[in-house]
């Protein structure tokens, strides 16, 4: 499972006319039902969210105020990410008649409020922003938005972005959409946030979440990962071809890496590994050698002479965060050893295994694993990538023995 999370904005996505239809309410239930986690965000406040829409408990986190309050549905926890709204801000705009609500840790108003509003905060030299939401307006401290407090979710549910479908259609939307690795837009949202969306739904509001929740449930998204190139990783350059980087997008896919000795291994293992730390990806590198025990962002475990323990992997996997090397004395490519972190842990995005300098190419055809869809193959100069369920199931390319580094600005 690559999504393991849906994230949906309120008004407007899952609501029409402040309500959520009971179609609606059942499509979500069964994302629930399929062991995905469940998040709200709005720039709602909690009370007010409350008594429009009493079904809370149908979501494991929702981040109301437009990411400044967290609320646990199962424990009635609330977790306040910023202080409460700026009391000079409050009397000035009373004293000048300006009609505001106050929540927990923001001023909410209406189009025109934010010309004095803005006036207000330049007068009092307050480092807060006004964040629009169609013709609301919204008062939060400098850096705090739906994507901070999607962020903060995640965190409590140990999840990640990277294995994050959102959903929205507004402009307070764009950053929680960019934050996860696939942003979806219904079919209501406003022209920049469908220019900007990996998806577009072709119905409306909760018709239009209903349609992804219906491609969610079919094929969680496979048919959307050829529109996903933010997260792809570079594996090399095409020599003597006007064709593109060749890119894997790791979000589905493990990597098995074999070829003979002095053939480009180690150098594209390396570069793939700086990719997935810089676009936080995390990642589980199965090292039979002990090549990369000292890289930084990984945590090593075990020795060449001592087996590392599965329960500690798990553990340390668990961290969306963190990433392992794995140094095993033997490693079966069949068994309870190999699929651990991936069947326990969503968040190892990716598993890097490079082989042994005496496996040979031949010896592909020998490692059935559910674990390992992609075989990279280097040759001396040239490639094989091999996609299980792809129409080509052995696709040859010729490449650079170095690997591209990661194009700055991929997120």
């Amino acid at each position: 499972m690559r999504y393991c999370v849906l994230a949906v904005d309120y008004d407007g996505t899952i609501a029409s006319h402040s309500a959520v239809a009971e179609s609606t309410i059942q499509a979500l239930t069964s994302v629930r039902d399929s062991g995905r986690k469940l998040v709200l965000l709005t720039g709602r406040h909690l009370p007010d969210l409350k008594n429009v829409f009493p079904s809370l408990e149908l979501f494991h986190k929702v981040v109301v105020e437009n990411g400044a309050l967290i609320y646990d549905p199962s424990t009635r926890e609330e977790k306040a990410l910023c202080e409460g709204p700026n009391r000079q801000l409050e009397n000035l705009l009373t004293r000048r008649g300006v009609q505001f609500n106050a929540g927990r840790c923001i001023l909410a108003t209406w189009e025109p409020n934010h010309v004095p509003v803005l006036d207000a905060i330049k007068e009092l030299g307050l480092d807060l922003q006004v964040i629009f939401n169609k013709s609301a307006v919204m008062v939060l401290p400098s850096g705090l938005n739906k994507a901070s407090g999607l962020a903060a979710a995640l965190s409590d549910l140990r999840m990640s972005a990277h294995n994050c479908v959102a959903v929205g259609d507004a402009e307070n939307d764009h950053p929680f959409l960019a934050l996860s690795v696939c942003g979806v837009a219904v079919a209501n949202a406003l022209p920049v946030l469908k220019e900007r969306a990996d998806f577009v739904t072709t119905q409306s509001n909760g018709a239009g979440v209903r349609e992804l929740i219906d491609h969610l449930l079919a094929d969680d998204l496979a048919l959307l990962d050829s529109r996903l190139t933010r997260p792809a990783l570079a594996v090399g350059i095409p020599l003597g071809s006007e064709k593109a980087d060749l890119r894997i997008n790791p979000g589905r896919n493990s990597i098995l890496v074999v070829g003979p000795s002095a053939s480009g291994k180690s150098t594209a293992v390396s570069g793939i590994i700086e990719q997935l730390v810089e676009q936080k990806y995390q990642f589980c590198l199965v090292d039979p050698e002990g090549d990369y025990e000292n890289f930084a962002g990984a945590i090593s475990m075990g020795t060449p002479k001592e087996r590392p323990d599965p329960d500690a992997v798990v553990k340390t996997l668990d961290s969306p965060g963190q990433a392992a090397d794995l140094v095993p004395l033997e490693l079966p490519w069949t068994g309870t050893h190999e699929g651990t972190p991936r069947r326990h842990c969503a968040t190892a995005h990716v598993h890097l295994i490079p082989a042994r300098h005496s496996r040979s190419p031949e010896d592909e055809s020998g490692i059935h694993s559910p674990f390992i869809p992609k075989v990279v193959r280097f040759d001396g100069g040239g490639i094989n990538k091999r996609c299980e369920g792809s129409a080509r199931t052995d696709e040859a390319f010729d490449i650079e023995a170095d690997v591209r580094p990661l194009c700055p600005g991929i997120a």
